[in-house]
């Protein structure tokens, strides 16, 4: 079902630019960046599935698939467009791109899973409770310490990467558990994941280029359009799997660190990686200047708050999924 969805989503972004191409319309380069776009998320969506079956096959837990194997995995397209628009001296790009999925992540995509569950309460029963928490505090502030006085060192990023393999280890080392019967892996799935890879790297390099063009086009500056366009855009992969999980009713753990997880590995690896690689291609000295950066921290914070609470009650419900959307709501029409 959730293949059906990205490849529909796919050709209709194709038709749409194909027709703008042929009317020789000024609004080209929107249609060829949800087209862009649309590739880069059925490639991760291949990429996945794949990683996903080859996780289980390894012994790994439900939750841990669903932190570190679904919640980074549905973060790679967030993942690539950011460290290729920090490789083009783009950071602001990468910036708001992990605000503002880290923002529609909970407010938007796991208030709509909770909307759309098969029942009237979704109920935490992992037990890394804890870790995760802490954790996802730190996905909230990390973003803001670094940069609420800037020029920022690029170097720095070093810190939420050396985090980001802490946190990796700890989880690893707690979430392995027995399993008797294991999926089987052949080479071919590990090929899949290597060209599902090699087609993201492509479809990033062409967001970027046709979200410039784009902001150009409608008018907008591109903090706007990276904290939602893009931000929303590359959250498609985690909105449609917990959709479909909630709907499922089962593995309710996995739908619950799909979000912490994503948000987890946009700050601490994505930050730090676009960091990183601006410092790499001779950009030392990052600064962010922008008027919705202060709204966006606010949400950022409140966000997780939210979540926190809801998470450390251990019960989450339909009724709070509507809190969620609707802050979102009150979200957008702050920043447009």
């Amino acid at each position: 079902m959730r293949g059906e969805i990205l490849l529909i989503l796919v050709v209709l972004s194709a038709l749409v630019s194909a027709y703008l191409y042929i009317s020789n319309s000024t609004y080209l380069p929107v249609g060829l960046f949800i087209l862009a776009l649309s590739l880069l998320i059925i490639s991760s969506s291949k990429f996945i599935h794949t990683a996903s079956k080859i996780g289980k096959s390894l012994g790994l837990s439900d939750y841990l698939i669903g932190v570190i194997l679904i919640g980074f995995g549905t973060s790679t397209p967030e993942l690539v467009t950011s460290l290729y628009a920090s490789y083009q001296g783009n950071f602001e790009i990468a910036y708001f791109n992990l605000v503002g999925s880290n923002i529609s992540n909970i407010l938007l995509i796991f208030g709509l899973s909770m909307i759309f569950l098969n029942s009237n309460r979704l109920v935490v029963k992992t037990n890394l409770l804890k870790t995760e928490s802490l954790y996802l505090f730190i996905s909230a502030i990390i973003p803001i310490i670094l940069f609420i006085k800037t020029p920022v060192d690029s170097i720095i990023g070093i810190i939420p990467l050396l985090m980001f393999i802490v946190y990796f280890y700890i989880n690893s080392s707690d979430g392995m558990e027995r399993i008797d019967e294991m999926n089987s892996v052949k080479l071919v799935d590990y090929i899949v994941l290597v060209i599902s890879l090699l087609i993201l790297a492509f479809s990033a390099d062409q967001t970027i280029i046709y979200l410039k063009e784009t902001a150009k086009v409608i008018g907008v500056g591109l903090d706007l359009i990276s904290l939602l366009a893009l931000a929303i855009g590359t959250s498609l992969p985690e909105l449609v799997t917990t959709i479909l999980l909630a709907r499922k009713g089962e593995n309710q753990d996995i739908l619950l660190g799909n979000i912490i997880g994503s948000n987890i590995f946009n700050t601490l690896m994505i930050l730090g990686g676009s960091m990183i690689t601006s410092y790499i291609v001779g950009i030392h000295s990052l600064s962010i200047q922008s008027d919705i950066l202060e709204i966006s921290w606010i949400f950022l914070i409140i966000s997780t708050i939210a979540l926190l609470l809801m998470y450390l009650d251990k019960e989450v419900y339909r009724e709070d999924g509507l809190i969620l959307v609707l802050m979102y709501l009150i979200f957008l029409g702050m920043v447009l």
